[in-house]
């Protein structure tokens, strides 16, 4: 592998099929060990352990000190012992005082002069004695047996003890020596002892049995042959150590570098080279542009940035492209925002799709007419000059339309239309020219035209059409004041009074209106409060029985009593006790019982409970092409073609009126508030009361609804039941 530098400590490396290996250890280095990694580890001339050879151990048997000098084994002998025989692992084993051969120095031989040699106290003597006996302590007398492990054939001949316990036998007697576990006597000489430990990788377990395994280091550490690591650049990827570290990294396609790592590069066929794969070719229509065998050949070349090699690119200005086999490089799709307008393709998507000359398609013009043209985002578009406009939406004519024009005031489709005045277009603005006869523009406000058809007094206008109802003012005699009239209903609501519908609102009519009266408070109309009502029941039993209130009765009566009293309760004024549909009050949603019941009931399906729709709060109920109702009574609020909407004069918003008025569709109401919706339109308040976030309000059919800050309050009527501001209080009786 490029870069891969092979180097040992204190050896000479070689490069062997890829893998580095020690060739041989410098002069004095050994390796000892049999781990390449270390390289040749061990210095023979200073180490006792190794000392000349792997596996030569110093002995210090009768010994001070031992050292290693050169490759060669020094001890230093004790007085009376000396290294004789030169053998590195038996120390000083010879006595000089007693040895006949090495008598007070090695080599000092005592002669025999005709008998038996002996040697005492380092002084040399003999005597004749017989066969297995010897004078050895030199008295002349045969006293010794020289079948002993201190004078073993011989006086002085002692037997070696190292790593052995010896024995003494045989004519004539020589030394036999029982090893100790780990230790043999490998060179035969039992003059050293069991001189050869049997844990070295040359002698494991026993002489001369090496401990090899192929491509691998081994130790014997334990007297047993064991793997340690496999050399680099080999391992054993068949886990079975019979042949082994048997595979060869560097070349092996299915163990390339390492085990299982297979040399198999995608869409190519690979070559495992110094444990690298490397892609040796590439399948047709692909190639490995980013030079890197891990993801094979990972490029198809037959796509616009390689297309037919790695080097190709098929590239067109602004515009896509895609690339044919083999090689046939092809303009595709242009650019957002640009055009191919010349047909060439030499020259991609030439021209600038969001210009006024080429806007969105090659040859569309954007119109400068009456205005600055614009392309934005491949769609013409025209900021037009002052009192113009693109009321038709094409951008050919530019801005075709004049604003100042009754059905075009201002902007596109804005109709300027006053009640009971003459209006007129004045630089975009709706204004009054001038009034009906019989009507004044009292409040100085153009929203609601000539609202007046009475006397006009410090900007109020007075009588009927002053958005008060007042006197003896009715929904009859003044719907305009006091709304559309539902007398008869035996409800009072909302614009209903004893005045002007005394069969439902005044006590003394012989009808108990719930919303207002009991029969506390009109016993009249709804009879003496007792236990037992005019109706038959009592207090408690379920049924909210004619006499019975909120107040009299709550166990019958009160909302949030789990009981839905049909008389005084629907799904939309109690929804805790009634539910609309199939399991609403009264069975069902039934047209002709007083309530309105929502989702069932509307005031298309049924007005007789929900009231008649108001122009513009029902689906189908819209304007005309003048912004007046085109159905139902003139009231209201319309929705114009366009999506602007109007409303006529009786129910404009307007600050401080004291009332409540329906708004328009966008809840535009001039200084009010616009709020929960009615039959499906808003209310508007003027304002809120002390402590108070919102406004209560009577909603269709003149029961109490809230818009409570606190959730948990209620609302109640204040003032009577004519009262158009009921107040939140707590839940329980209204006070």
């Amino acid at each position: 592998m490029c870069g891969k530098v092979c180097s040992f400590a204190n050896a000479t490396a070689v490069c062997n099929g890829g893998n580095c290996q020690i060739g041989t250890c410098n002069n004095g280095f050994a390796d000892c060990d049999g781990m390449q990694n270390n390289g040749c580890e061990v210095q023979l001339g200073s180490n006792i352990n190794n000392c000349g050879a792997c596996g030569n151990v110093c002995n210090a048997t009768n010994a001070s000190n031992v050292t290693c000098n050169n490759g060669d084994c020094k001890p230093m002998c004790l007085p009376g012992f000396g290294d004789c025989d030169a053998i590195d692992g038996n120390g000083c084993e010879t006595n000089l005082k007693t040895n006949p051969n090495n008598c007070n120095a090695c080599g000092v031989v005592c002669p025999a002069n005709g008998g038996s040699p002996f040697c005492t106290n380092g002084v040399c003597g003999s005597t004749n004695c017989n066969p297995g006996t010897g004078d050895c302590n030199g008295d002349g007398m045969c006293e010794t047996q020289l079948n002993t492990t201190n004078n073993c054939g011989a006086c002085g001949n002692a037997c070696s003890t190292f790593h052995a316990t010896p024995s003494c036998s045989g004519t004539p007697a020589i030394c036999q020596l029982s090893c100790e576990m780990g230790w043999d006597n490998c060179n035969g000489n039992v003059n050293d002892g069991c001189e050869q430990t049997l844990t070295s990788n040359s002698h494991c377990g026993a002489c001369n049995a090496v401990c090899s395994i192929n491509n691998a280091s081994t130790s014997c550490a334990s007297g047993t042959c064991t793997f340690v690591s496999c050399l680099p650049g080999f391992a054993n990827c068949n886990n079975d150590l019979a042949d082994g570290c048997e595979t060869q990294l560097a070349t092996s396609n299915l163990n390339c570098g390492q085990c299982g790592n297979t040399c198999n590069p995608a869409n190519g066929t690979g070559q495992c080279v110094s444990g690298q794969c490397t892609v040796q070719s590439c399948n047709n229509g692909f190639g490995n542009c980013n030079g890197s065998a891990a993801d094979g050949c990972e490029t198809d070349i037959y796509t616009p940035p390689h297309c037919g090699s790695c080097a190709s690119a098929c590239s067109f200005p602004n515009a896509g492209a895609f690339c044919s086999p083999p090689s046939s490089c092809q303009l595709g799709q242009c650019n957002p925002d640009f055009l191919n307008c010349n047909g060439n393709t030499a020259d991609g998507c030439e021209v600038n799709g969001l210009t006024i000359q080429n806007c969105g398609a090659c040859g569309n013009q954007c119109a400068n007419i009456n205005g600055v043209a614009s392309c934005n985002g491949g769609s013409c578009d025209i900021t037009c000059a002052p009192g113009f406009g693109n009321c038709d939406g094409l951008f050919s004519n530019g801005c075709e339309t004049a604003l100042n024009t009754l059905m075009d005031c201002g902007s596109c489709g804005n109709p300027c239309v006053l009640p009971n005045a003459v209006e007129s277009c004045n630089s975009g603005s709706c204004v009054i020219s001038a009034c009906d006869p019989n009507f004044t523009n009292c409040d100085n406000f153009t929203g609601n035209g000539c609202e007046c058809g009475n006397m006009c007094s410090a900007g109020q206008c007075q009588g009927c059409g002053d958005g008060q109802c007042t006197g003896t003012e009715t929904c009859t005699s003044c719907p305009n004041d006091c709304g559309s009239c539902n007398c008869g209903n035996n409800i009072c609501d909302m614009f209903e009074t004893c005045a002007n519908c005394p069969g439902d609102c005044c006590c003394g009519d012989l009808v108990c209106d719930m919303a207002s009266e009991d029969c506390m408070s009109c016993p009249a109309d709804c009879g003496i409060c007792s236990s037992s009502s005019s109706g038959g029941g009592s207090c408690g039993d379920g049924t909210c029985d004619g006499g019975e209130t909120c107040l009299s009765c709550a166990a019958d009566c009160c909302c949030g009593n789990g009981i839905c009293d049909i008389a005084t309760e629907d799904c939309m004024t109690c929804p805790q006790d009634c539910m609309c549909g199939s399991s609403g009050a009264g069975g069902g949603a039934v047209c002709g019982n007083t309530f309105c019941e929502s989702p069932d009931e509307d005031c298309a399906t049924c007005p007789v409970d929900c009231g008649a729709c108001m122009c513009g709060s029902h689906p189908g109920v819209e304007c005309d092409s003048q912004g007046t109702c085109s159905t139902g009574s003139g009231n209201g609020c319309c929705r114009l073609p366009g999506g602007n909407e109007s409303c006529t004069v009786p129910f404009m918003c307007t600050q401080g009126s004291g009332k409540h008025y329906a708004c328009d569709e966008k809840s535009d109401c001039a200084g009010g508030v616009c709020c929960s919706p009615l039959t499906g339109g808003a209310t508007c308040k003027a304002s809120c009361p002390v402590g108070e976030s919102e406004l209560c309000f009577n909603p269709t059919m003149g029961l109490p609804s809230c818009e409570c800050s606190n959730t948990m309050d209620q609302c109640c009527p204040v003032g009577g039941k004519n009262a158009f501001y009921p107040t939140c209080q707590p839940a329980g009786p209204c006070l």
